[in-house]
């Protein structure tokens, strides 16, 4: 099978040792690309993502493959999403606003008006 005549996506390892993923137009011009990622499944996840209805291609040691993510990339974790030691990653949610008139920090449990400068303790 031969990669060009459709829209497709590329993703390759540049020289910098980083991969990239490309979308190549079916007259084979490329029309975008992405910054370089550490991990090649993190390069894959966002190109099938972004790009649905198009073909993935990868260099794979020279030589073009077409297909999708490996199941073990599926359904392994990247270091860029997911959980972490098991542990869900937190969704942050707004803090409570507190109602008219009432002020933030503990009530206040000593009287210091009285001047304490002949204390010495």
């Amino acid at each position: 099978m031969t990669r060009g005549g459709t829209e497709r996506v590329e993703v390759f390892r540049g020289k910098d040792r980083l991969w990239y993923w490309r979308v190549v137009g079916a007259n084979n011009e490329p029309e975008g690309h992405s910054e370089g990622h550490q991990n090649r499944a993190d390069v894959m996840k966002i190109a099938t993502d972004l790009f649905p209805d198009h073909g993935l291609w990868v260099e794979d040691n020279g030589t073009w493959k077409e297909g999708a993510m490996s199941a073990n990339e599926q359904e392994g974790q990247t270091t860029t999403e997911g959980t972490e030691d098991g542990e869900p990653l937190l969704d942050p949610q707004p803090e409570p606003e507190n109602e008219p008139g009432v002020e933030d920090g503990p009530e206040p449990t000593e009287d210091w008006s009285e001047d304490e400068e002949g204390d010495e303790g």
